[in-house]
Parts: C-alpha cells; structure tokens; sequence
C-alpha cells in the first residue's frame, strides 16, 4: 500500500515538473503620445461693405457750385478708404431745387443741396439768408459766417425736424444789377423794370421806384434783348454762364448781399448707417466748403470778366453814400417780410433777420 502512495505521488511529481509554464499575457499597447493643442485661428472680420450716396445738385455738372459738390464727395470717398461713396445726379436729373427737400428728407436721394426758398414752411430760418443785405458783400466772409451760424441750435434744429444733417452753406456770388443803360444812383431805379425774384423784391422794387418783373434765369436774356425788362438782379456768374453781359452790359456794383440760397445736407437715416469715425471725416471736410466754393468763384471769374470786358462789358462802382440810401429804403420792407413769414410759420424770423443784418453790417465794415 505504501508502494502505491508512493508511485502516485511520484507520477504527480513528473507530471507537474513536465508541464510548461502558461504563456504570460501579452502587454497592452503603449498609448499614443500625446499632440500639443493648437491655438484655435483668429477668425477673419467680415468685410466693410461700402455705402453709396445718392447726391442731387439742380446745377450743371463742371462748374461753380457742383465742381464743388462732386469735390466734397471724391475727397470724402478718398479719406474714407472708399467705405463712403457717391453717385451724383445733376441739372435735376434725380430731383430739381424745388423738389430737394422732399427727396432728400424722404431718402429719394442721400443728400445734395436743398433750396429753402421752395420751403418756407419747413425752412423758415434759413430762409433769411437769401433776404436783400442780411449777408455781407463778399461771397467768401458770408459763406464763412454761414457755415459758423449752422453749427448752431437755431439751423441744426430746423433741419433735423426734415430729417436732414446740415454739413455747408452752398452761397452765391454778391448779387449786383446788370442793366441794358447805366445809372450809378437810387433814381436811377425810378420807372424801369428789373428781373429781381420774390418777396421782398417786389416791396423793394416798389420802393425806389422801379418794377419788379418775374422771370426765370434762362427766359432774362430774350427778355432783356426784347425790352420786357431793362435789366436783372444777379451774380456775376450768371452774367457770364448765361451771357445776360451781351444784352444787359453794365454792372451796377450795389452789393445787396451773397445770398445763401442752397445748403449742403445729408439724409438723417443715411448719416446713421456711416460709422462715426467716416462721419468725422465727413463733417471735416465739410467744414472745407466755404473756402473751396469761394475759391471756385474767384478761379472761374477771374477769366470770364476778361472775356466780358474785352466784348464791351463794362463795371461800374457805386458809391458808398448811394448803397447806403438803397439799403435805408430797402431794410423796411425785408424787415416786414420777415414779420409776414414768421406770422405765418410762427418762427422768430424777425429777430434772426435782425441778427444777421448787424453781423452783415459788421462784416461788411470789417470788424
């Protein structure tokens, strides 16, 4: 029995030491080594889509007033980079003088030139820049004090009532008398008829003497010609661009102002869409208008006066003492005008009218 126990316990010896060993298992595979995060990529801004102007002149294209124009717009698109840009429309392409405010209040046009005297309900305080004497002598010192008096309430509030940004005046050249046959005094009016405008001329008109006669720019040369009046009231401009010197030849130098008949403006809903930093630049060179223009008169006249004179056009200067008794006789009635329009449209007219004729008489004295 020993024997026995003593072979099994021999076998199970054998058998384990000739059993292998169970294979180890295999090692788990090595993570990846780990990627260095990239920073995510700045994301590139959307690109400044440029704005477009419509802007509207009644004038010509080339020259006077609208050189100017179409200058104040290239020179803005050009400091802006082109994110301000325009398209011009001229000569009343878009819409004429007496249809400016309206296009430009309601966003037919961007902006351009508005004409107060086709409004006087709406633009009854501009209005008074176009009065006979309210404005100095010399287009350059009443462009210059306009552009100032518009930085004030009484203009920014009138035209933000139309939905409109004022930026510039857009004034004329003085306005004398072109006659067919000379006269160098306030007589001298008595029993003739002149192309004037509208009130106060008439009153005016009335009271030295003579006549007013309604007539448009272009219908004054046949009319001249013809002896329906016997001269107009004008800027030297017009005597030239509309060739009045060839039936009207004399230039009667009254001096009754440089009337600031247009204003450059911008929609009010258009200004919003600009940036602040392109409206910056836009009023900038805004604030360069009055000198261009001026500059733009001196520059066209200087050869066109040489041209009249040398055709048999001639300048005739009138006395101090002479436009002092015009400008007596004529204060009464612009001041009762502008009792009428303020009594009407319930504006302080009278008493604007009375501060620019003082800064007027200032300026014109060289104070």
């Amino acid at each position: 029995m020993r024997k026995l126990v003593s072979l099994v316990l021999l076998f199970a010896l054998i058998a384990a030491g000739c059993t292998s060993p169970a294979p180890a298992a295999p090692a788990a595979p090595a993570a990846p080594a780990a990627q260095p995060t990239r920073a995510p990529q700045p994301t590139a801004a959307p690109a400044v889509q440029p704005i477009t102007l419509q802007v509207i002149d009644p004038g010509a294209a080339g020259s006077g007033r609208p050189a100017v124009v179409e200058w104040w717009g290239k020179t803005i698109q050009e400091k802006t980079n082109g994110r301000v840009q325009f398209k011009f429309h001229f000569a009343g392409a878009l819409a004429g003088s007496n249809k400016s405010l309206d296009a430009i209040s309601t966003g037919v046009a961007d902006g351009g030139s508005v004409w107060p005297i086709y409004y006087p309900s709406n633009m009854p305080m501009a209005l008074t820049f176009g009065a006979p004497f309210a404005t100095p002598g010399d287009a350059r010192k009443t462009l210059t004090l306009a552009h100032k008096l518009l930085k004030e309430d009484v203009l920014q509030k009138e035209f933000d009532k139309s939905n409109m940004v004022p930026l510039a005046p857009l004034g004329q050249m003085s306005y004398q008398v072109f006659v067919k046959k000379p006269f160098e005094t306030v007589d001298g009016f008595k029993g003739i008829k002149i192309r004037a405008g509208g009130p106060p001329w008439p009153d005016i008109m009335k009271a030295v003497g003579g006549t007013n006669v309604s007539l448009s720019g272009p219908e004054t040369y046949e009319a001249v010609q013809r002896g329906t009046v016997d001269g107009t009231l004008g800027a030297y401009d017009a005597w030239s661009n509309l060739r009045w010197y060839e039936v009207a030849p004399y230039a009667l130098q009254w001096d009754v102002g440089a009337p600031v008949l247009g204003w450059l403006a911008l929609n009010k809903d258009a200004w919003n869409k600009i940036s602040p930093a392109d409206r910056k630049i836009i009023l900038d060179v805004s604030d360069m208008v009055p000198d261009r223009l001026a500059k733009q008169f001196d520059d066209e006249m200087a050869p066109n006066m040489k041209k009249m004179q040398a055709e048999g056009a001639k300048v005739i200067e009138i006395s101090a003492a002479e436009r002092a008794k015009l400008k007596a006789l004529s204060v009464p009635a612009v001041k009762a005008w502008a009792a009428s329009v303020e009594k009407e449209r319930g504006a302080p007219v009278t008493a604007y009218l009375d501060k620019l004729l003082q800064l007027a008489e200032a300026a014109n004295s060289g104070k």
